[in-house]
């Protein structure tokens, strides 16, 4: 499972560098100062991503020169009940502009095992991460949705900002993730209670070192 596991990191990586080759590595998509939107996909790049990954989500961001440092982090709800972190990685931001990409993918060998991706990309460099995660996408009865802030963005600041999420759950009929959940996330984390499991994907920008972050 560990050669496995770094295959399908290799090849994240490798999905990542096409996308940003064919994008012509040009400057970010977003024009805004301190502001992280949905990434603008040429078609070729949205085949890729359907191709190689089951769920994707990509994210251009630009801040101001005070901002040092970004992590990426997903964090797993059973219930509306926070259960764990399963993944996180962490960028200084010597680039003040860059990408931030999630995928998914299922192993065909497992029932309902599967690999994630996270990754920050900026003209400095990649970071990225990879695990195994029991995504629910093969249990009987189970209704996936999923949603991510939307090409108009949000706001940076140093607090945690939520930019998409994953749903499962067993119920006849489930509402997907609001514009108003990803603007206003405490406000409206009463919104996983209807999904058996979600995946919440999260940033933060830090103007300090990123050591110094402390997201408890």
């Amino acid at each position: 499972m560990e050669v496995f596991v770094i295959k399908k990191a290799i090849i994240f990586l490798l999905l990542l560098l096409i996308i940003l080759v064919t994008s012509g590595c040009e400057e970010s998509k977003s024009n805004t100062i301190n502001m992280v939107k949905e990434a603008e996909l040429t078609d070729r790049e949205d085949a890729i991503l359907n191709t190689l990954s089951d769920k994707a989500f990509l994210f251009d961001f630009k801040v101001e020169d005070d901002y040092q440092g970004v992590t990426v982090w997903i964090e797993k709800y059973e219930s509306g009940k926070f259960v764990n972190e399963i993944g996180s990685i962490g960028s200084s931001l010597k680039e003040k502009e860059g990408t931030i990409v999630f995928t998914t993918e299922k192993n065909p060998d497992e029932q309902n095992e599967g690999t994630y991706h996270i990754g920050i990309h900026t003209s400095g460099g990649v970071g990225t991460g990879t695990g195994n995660e029991n995504f629910p996408d093969n249990v009987p009865n189970m209704s996936t949705t999923w949603g991510n802030i939307m090409d108009e963005g949000i706001p940076i600041n140093e607090g945690e900002l939520v930019l998409a999420g994953i749903g499962y759950s067993d119920k006849n009929s489930i509402y997907g993730f609001t514009t108003s959940f990803f603007e206003n996330p405490e406000s409206h984390m009463s919104d996983l209670e209807q999904y058996n499991v979600a995946y919440l994907l999260k940033v933060q920008f830090t103007k300090s070192n990123i050591s110094e972050i402390d997201r408890e």
